[in-house]
Formats: structure tokens, C-alpha cells, sequence
């Protein structure tokens, strides 16, 4: 369980994330303050976090807890994702637990 005043781990997006997992968060373990996103990773490499999307169910890489909400638009098929940069890659990587 996190605390309410939980350390910044790193800012996504300028959006400060203060928590990140290599498995998903249930619902019933959610905090009600915090706002949790899916990571998806490639068809290729299941360590190769690729997209922060709203939710996740194939190709599942972990979870991301952030303090403000994350704007993710919807593409012009109707999908809601974020492409990850190889920056914010390497902080996934090194922030995961």
C-alpha cells in the first residue's frame, strides 16, 4: 500500500509517477488518490516495455501509478495509447519492483 505522501520516482510526461511493477495491480489494491496505467511490451521481447495505455490485456509488461492523470488522445482507429521513448524506457527499467 503507498502512502498518500509517496516519493516521486521519476515524471512520465510531467506527470510524476511514484510507483512501477512488472505485474499488475488489482483493482482492490489500487489507491483511490492515485491514477495506475497499463505498460504493454513488444510482440518480440516481453521486457521491451513499448506503450502506456489505459489498460492492457495481451502483451501485459507492468503497471504505473502516477499523482496527476496522464492525457492519452485516442488515435484515429479509437486506440488510446503513448509510444515509450527509449529515455523513458530506461526508467521504467530502472524503477520497476
Amino acid at each position: 500500500m503507498l502512502a498518500k505522501d509517496q516519493q516521486v520516482l521519476f515524471h512520465f510526461r510531467g506527470v510524476p509517477v511514484v510507483q512501477v511493477t512488472e505485474s499488475r495491480i488489482r483493482q482492490e489494491d489500487r489507491q483511490e488518490w492515485l491514477y495506475y496505467y497499463d505498460i504493454r511490451h513488444s510482440d518480440e521481447d516481453c521486457g521491451y516495455p513499448c506503450t502506456v495505455e489505459p489498460h492492457v490485456l495481451v502483451n501485459h509488461f507492468g503497471t504505473m501509478a502516477t499523482t496527476e492523470p496522464i492525457e492519452i488522445e485516442p488515435d484515429e482507429n479509437g486506440d488510446a495509447y503513448l509510444e515509450i521513448t527509449d529515455e523513458e524506457r530506461e526508467l521504467i527499467w530502472e524503477y520497476c519492483r
